[in-house]
């Protein structure tokens, strides 16, 4: 059962199975398997979504800012030692050294100049006009997660301050509404008071 739990939270992380261990599984488990590999994908759609504004927020480090390829001998995060295979590698947002795969994610952020790099001014239309996109740079976990958090946080106010402004058009709609409807009655009690006047007048 233990094992099982671990295939589902590397599953679950985006890791692949192969055709082999596919093999030991029994029809439940594969189906739940493939249930969390297509919730991985969904969340990582979400992700993509989400980092696709980064770069509007978030500036790489100066690479003269970035730690010493000297500073240290094993990964700042996960404390794994570098080696010839385990290469140390600099997050771009922060500068720190870390392993691979402790900076295997990517996101698009700001070039020095407020540009996104490597889109030569296209931003997130360049792939439409035929010219390079904005280059996505390697950050760490810490970096990553941090900038999704924050972002997840923008959308969630920006979603209130949609719903909010909404329900003030749509109160204030109504409110027009009824001013509209009193001002009719008005002109019609004052037509039929009109009406009534000129019969006794007469």
């Amino acid at each position: 059962m233990q094992v099982f739990l671990g295939i589902m939270e590397l599953v679950r992380g985006g890791c692949r199975y192969g055709e082999e261990l596919e093999g030991m599984m029994t029809e439940g488990i594969r189906e739940v398997c493939e249930s969390a590999r297509k919730e991985w994908k969904e969340k990582r759609i979400e992700q993509d979504a989400l980092l696709k504004f980064s770069h509007h927020l978030f500036k790489p480090i100066d690479k003269s800012l970035w730690k010493d390829d000297s500073a240290s001998s094993a990964c700042m995060l996960c404390e794994d030692g570098f080696t010839a295979v385990n290469r140390r590698h600099h997050c771009r947002m922060c500068g720190i050294l870390a392993c691979g795969t402790c900076t295997g994610k990517t996101m698009v952020i700001l070039g020095q100049g407020g540009e996104a790099k490597g889109g030569g001014g296209g931003g997130f239309f360049a792939n439409i006009a035929g010219t390079a996109g904005p280059k996505e740079e390697r950050v760490c976990d810490s970096c990553f997660n941090a900038t999704l958090s924050h972002l997840a946080e923008l959308q969630e106010e920006t979603a209130d301050r949609g719903k909010l402004m909404a329900r003030i058009d749509r109160e204030m709609n109504e409110a027009d509404e009824r001013e509209v409807e009193a001002a009719r009655g008005d002109l019609f009690a004052g037509a039929e008071g009109g009406k009534g006047g000129g019969g006794r007048g007469g």
